[in-house]
């Protein structure tokens, strides 16, 4: 009655554990058991064996309904099925078979200080690092959606598989994600994914292998983003339609011109730009968290009233689901100030409209109905 299990290396307790106990001299049986994860009810059974009157071997399982977890840390979850405890000896495994219902990992990644981790700190399990006796992992865990990435660098949902395994204190990750639909931002464009691999198949460490392939419409191109890798070790390639070269590019993704258009310009930025630039991770960390935009952003870009190339301000706002707003406005003395609205009505269909301050413009308000058709 009233009764607690605990692991060393899981976070939570199986408690308020009632059951009816049967004790021999070779097995302890466990009949129906009852208790509470994480305020929600399970129940189970097993039995312990004994040999000259020693624990040997231990079966148990515990079936769970919905329950909310954390666990790795950085994953919050809520799922159900059934958590097995086998062992012989003191050696024990956690391990089962469970449906994700939903699970989410919102933390914002710095990509400049995740690398500098990765590159100097060994997050290998090297077996130097176990004890002769731990707890060891054998959790499979399968979601057909709702694994959520919403963060500084990506809007993306995901369905497939992962198994813990391994033993404490650094049990392995291991299985493959696949995108159902997601966006991406590469230097403050939004990038919507067409398909999308996370693998994880190295048994020492929890290293992701990730292969993404993303297109925006820029300036009334078409560009492609490819990108393979791991945190520590990846590729960009760059493509587009019509065809440029991967230079132009950046710079229509920079200044919103290519190379060619910029040339024989004063491209030129001011001292109070430049530090604008070099601070504006920090600057755009903190005004996300204060002010509640979902991007804050600092970039260069050339402007046509100035004719010369200047940091600008842009913040953008997710209105509902389906409706964003982005406000832009360029650091220099002839302040221009942009509005973009883009709505979606389906994956096929969308409208986007503008209004600028530009006096010079053709005309202050601008709208276009973008349709897009994909062909396998």
């Amino acid at each position: 009655q009233d009764g607690m299990v605990r692991f060393k290396g899981f976070p939570y307790d199986l408690s308020g554990i009632k059951s009816q106990l049967t004790l021999t001299p070779e097995v302890l049986s466990v009949e129906s058991l009852e208790g509470i994860l994480q305020k929600q009810s399970f129940n189970g059974g097993g039995q312990l064996t004994f040999k000259n009157l020693k624990p040997d071997n231990l079966n148990f399982f515990f079936d769970i309904g919905e329950v909310r977890l954390r666990y790795p840390d950085w994953l919050s979850s809520r799922g159900k099925g059934r958590i097995t405890v086998t062992g012989k000896g003191r050696d024990i495994t956690l391990g089962g078979e469970l449906e994700i219902l939903r699970a989410s990992y919102t933390e914002d990644i710095n990509l400049n200080e995740m690398i500098k981790k990765a590159i100097s700190k060994d997050i290998s399990m090297g077996k130097e690092t176990e004890g002769k006796h731990g707890l060891k992992f054998n959790l499979n865990f399968k979601a057909d959606d709702n694994i959520v990435v919403k963060n500084n660098l990506a809007d993306i949902e995901l369905k497939g598989f992962l198994t813990i395994a391994g033993k404490t204190p650094r049990p392995s990750l291991l299985g493959e994600l696949e995108t159902l639909r997601g966006k991406i931002i590469f230097r403050n464009d939004e990038f919507t994914i067409t398909k999308g691999t996370v693998s994880f198949n190295n048994p020492e460490k929890i290293t992701p292998y990730f292969k993404v392939n993303a297109v925006s419409e820029v300036k009334n191109y078409r560009i492609n983003f490819d990108v393979a890798g791991t945190p520590q070790s990846y590729k960009v390639r760059l493509s587009s339609d019509p065809p440029l070269e991967e230079n132009e590019i950046v710079s229509i993704l920079s200044f919103g011109y290519t190379g060619s258009e910029l040339r024989g310009k004063d491209t030129k930025i001011t001292s109070l730009e430049t530090a604008a630039l070099l601070f504006q991770d920090e600057i755009e960390n903190k005004v996300k968290k204060y002010f509640g935009f979902d991007r804050f952003r600092i970039d260069p870009y050339y402007s046509e009233s100035t004719g010369s190339t200047e940091a600008r301000v842009s913040v953008s706002k997710k209105l509902n689901e389906d409706l964003t707003a982005t406000y832009s406005r360029g650091i220099s003395k002839n302040q221009v100030d942009e509005l973009y609205l883009g709505y979606s009505f389906s994956d096929n269909i969308a409208f986007s409209g503008s209004w600028s301050s530009r006096k010079e413009a053709a005309g202050a308000f601008g709208g276009d109905v973008i349709l897009r058709y994909e062909f396998q």
